[in-house]
């Protein structure tokens, strides 16, 4: 495997794909919680649209609960609950468990990856190594578990 001391090879762009769609459902799942905490706890149930005084907080609370999702599960087992049901892990490329600083290198580069067309994303499918930008970034990678045996 290049670019890795794991065991494990590095996982396919569709699999990581797969994974982050999971993981986005339970985020929106977080951010109508976050919204109704906003709008039923700070503006008497009434919507708050762009333009309001509390639209950037809800909007930047959002954000870091996105964020906080991600950091919370890679730094506690190294796999988000998508991760997990696509038994995909994240590591240093060194086979070690990523730090602080890594998690959060890559959850930031992870939406320049997106932002740019979702370029950094498919770049996985030029580039030999299969790494994106956020894997090369961070100096981390996502890899494929085996299937336990039963």
């Amino acid at each position: 495997m290049t670019q890795s001391d794991s065991l494990y090879p590095i996982a396919t762009l569709p699999r990581r794909l797969g994974a982050l769609l999971y993981d986005l459902m339970a985020v929106i799942s977080l951010f109508l919680v976050v919204g109704a905490i906003w709008v039923i706890g700070f503006n008497e149930g009434l919507a708050i649209e762009p333009g309001h005084a509390l639209y950037a907080p809800m909007m930047s609370s959002c954000f870091i609960v996105a964020v906080g999702f991600f950091l919370f599960f890679w730094l506690r087992d190294g796999q988000t609950l998508g991760m997990r049901a696509w038994r995909l892990s994240i590591q240093s490329r060194n086979g070690q468990k990523i730090s602080l600083i890594q998690a959060l290198i890559r959850a930031l580069s992870a939406i320049v990856s997106f932002l740019f067309l979702g370029l950094g994303y498919f770049w996985a499918l030029i580039t030999p190594t299969q790494m994106t930008w956020h894997d090369m970034i961070s100096h981390s990678v996502i890899v494929q578990l085996p299937k336990k045996r039963q």
